[in-house]
């Protein structure tokens, strides 16, 4: 009864350190929506799939490399005991270093994942299986991985050539109208700056909330709203004696905007028609 508890209990820790990995992993991704820009998500996109790629191939080349040690031979051959003719002689590869054995292993295993040659070949059962089961990840996985690299790469470009093709309009545009260097130089900074910056998304942008049903839709856009009109007195007195009021007030009523800096909320004189709840940053009066 001990040991099954034990077993058990192992099996619980596993599961939790698994939960806490894929915690953790969200936690990432939401710092990363958060915090880093597109393009930069977009790079560190294509360094994950190279270093994933990197690893998977570190892994092959290890067991490939077991093979040649340990593994046993029907046929009385590795591939380790091949050698090659040098001046002074041939050399076999378990006579090298562990340095040139180990990028040797590697270069056979990115050779298999990507479908390339290499002038090792198998000399037993148990290494021409393994080459077989590595030529078919190589086939269902390795062209996945590196099409997934290869479109990242694409995103960035078509990304970078975009914003060029925005500056370069802006620059036509401004000479066109012959706009003042000065001014013109203050716009330009300004877009710039804008496109370098990640917009918050809004209802318009999630295609699929038009989806949901109405009320379910009053329900999340409350939801939202909540937190932020809960902190007035009128407002938490009120929701607390009519929810269902309170949830189409904010439907009907409020409305979520973004302001970017140097934005004007509103201007003095103007004549006013909304109230403004900050959320987040704060407001300079001028």
């Amino acid at each position: 009864m001990k040991i099954l508890r034990l077993v058990k209990m192992s099996k619980l820790l596993r599961l939790l350190g698994a939960l806490r990995i894929v915690r953790l992993a969200r936690i990432i991704e939401g710092f990363m929506q958060r915090s880093i820009s597109e393009n930069y998500r977009v790079l560190l996109r294509v360094g994950s799939l190279f270093w994933f790629i990197l690893w998977i191939n570190h892994m092959l080349s290890c067991a490939w490399f077991a093979l040649g040690r340990a593994a046993p031979s029907d046929t009385g051959g590795r591939w380790i005991q091949f050698s090659w003719d040098m001046a002074d002689g041939s050399l076999m590869y378990m006579e090298t270093d562990g340095l040139y054995q180990y990028i040797t292993s590697l270069h056979w295993a990115m050779a298999q994942t990507t479908l390339g040659s290499m002038e090792i070949t198998s000399c037993n059962s148990w290494e021409r299986s393994f080459n077989i089961l590595c030529l078919m990840m190589g086939l269902l996985f390795g062209s996945t991985l590196v099409s997934s690299l290869s479109a990242t790469m694409v995103e960035v470009q078509m990304r970078g050539r975009d914003r060029s093709q925005k500056l370069h309009t802006l620059r036509r545009y401004l000479l066109e109208n012959t706009v003042d260097k000065k001014v013109a130089l203050q716009v330009q900074r300004q877009i710039i700056e804008r496109l370098s910056q990640k917009d918050r998304l809004t209802n318009d942008d999630v295609v699929v909330l038009g989806m949901l049903s109405p009320s379910l839709r009053q329900d999340l856009h409350a939801e939202i709203c909540k937190p932020y009109l809960l902190a007035h007195p009128l407002l938490r007195t009120w929701a607390s004696m009519d929810a269902a009021w309170f949830r189409k007030f904010c439907s009907k009523a409020v409305e979520t905007i973004f302001v970017r800096s140097k934005d004007e909320v509103f201007v003095a004189g103007a004549t006013a028609s909304s109230a403004y709840c900050i959320v987040t940053g704060k407001c300079n009066y001028s």
